[in-house]
């Protein structure tokens, strides 16, 4: 009898020590998984997913020599880069250089010069540049990814602490310029447009043109200019179709924006003048066409905040103050400086 209660203690105290031992053991690994999740966290920059560029598309496409944060208006002018305060129109210099495609972030203004990627402070200070590309042609700023386009058609990416440096495409196409929102890159050739994932994944043709100069994409739609034609591809990620039309626009200086109405409208010079069409909704069965100005020598356009900037050829930038009225608009346009 004491034998096998002596057997029985052994095995029990057997089975203790073997479910010990396995439970050690899956302690351990859940230690070492979550020992690799905490590394993974606080070795990789926070990403907050930021599916619009730092600047308005159509600003990019200028050049980005306008655009603004919350609380400042940034541009270029005599070679400076000016920051002009929303609230009290006060205005300093905080860098001075050649420089363009201003994209604001979290405090930090982006920019191109001398080929490379820089960023300074809001307020100014030492700049610093962003990983070693030295010849960029075009730059936008999502969140805490930079992309380029490089002066040999090749478009890349950066953390903007200048750590992932890579290119997402291979070079067999020469894009020359792209945008980037939705988490997804649009980039045209001249003559075609591009979709693809922001990796350069699953590039596929999305419009077939004949001369590309100029697109925009807000807010899913894409605006785009071919042999001077401003054409629309409607809902290009969410495909996600209103039922509207758009009946297109004999330009190739526009810009978009929506009224106070939130309706898309498009920006446009032709013939001297600068209009607003208002857009098809759901609820406006028909296009409206207003005349804002008349303008001479613009070579841009820059839409911030409703109101527009515009440099002409010689060079100088105007800002025109925009308020709508009952069946119109009434404008003000004062020179920067």
């Amino acid at each position: 009898m004491e034998k096998e209660q002596t057997q029985v203690a052994d095995k029990q105290q057997r089975n203790y020590t073997k479910a010990r031992r396995v439970s050690l053991v899956f302690v351990a690994i859940i230690g070492v998984i979550l020992v690799a999740m905490l590394y993974g966290i606080l070795s990789t920059p926070y990403d907050s997913g930021v599916l619009a560029g730092a600047a308005l598309s159509g600003n990019n496409q200028y050049g980005g020599k306008v655009v603004a944060s919350n609380d400042y208006l940034f541009y270029v002018h005599d070679g400076k880069v000016i920051q002009q305060s929303k609230d009290s129109g006060d205005k300093k210099t905080i860098y001075e250089g050649d420089v363009s495609y201003l994209n604001p972030y979290d405090g930090w203004l982006y920019f191109v010069e001398d080929g490379a990627i820089w960023r300074i402070a809001y307020y100014g200070g030492q700049k610093v540049q962003i990983g070693t590309a030295d010849k960029v042609s075009l730059m936008s700023v999502n969140g805490l990814w930079i992309y380029y386009l490089q002066q040999d058609g090749i478009i890349g990416k950066v953390r903007s602490d200048g750590q992932e440096q890579r290119n997402i495409t291979d070079g067999s196409m020469v894009f020359t310029a792209f945008e980037s929102a939705n988490r997804i890159l649009l980039a045209t050739d001249g003559k075609n447009i591009y979709q693809m994932k922001t990796d350069g994944a699953d590039c596929k043709v999305l419009v077939k043109g004949s001369n590309i100069t100029r697109m925009i994409y807000t807010l899913d739609n894409l605006f785009y200019c071919d042999n001077g034609q401003i054409k629309l591809i409607k809902s290009v990620e969410a495909g996600q179709d209103d039922g509207t039309t758009f009946d297109g626009v004999a330009a190739e200086i526009f810009t978009y924006d929506v009224d106070r109405e939130n309706r898309n409208q498009l920006i446009y010079v032709k013939d001297g003048q600068l209009r607003a069409r208002k857009l098809r909704t759901i609820v406006h069965a028909e296009e409206e066409d207003f005349l804002l100005d008349h303008v001479s020598d613009i070579v841009d356009l820059y839409c911030v905040n409703g109101d527009l900037y515009y440099h002409d050829t010689t060079g100088k930038l105007y800002h025109m103050y925009i308020s709508e009225v009952e069946k119109g608009f009434e404008t003000e346009t004062s020179l920067m400086k």
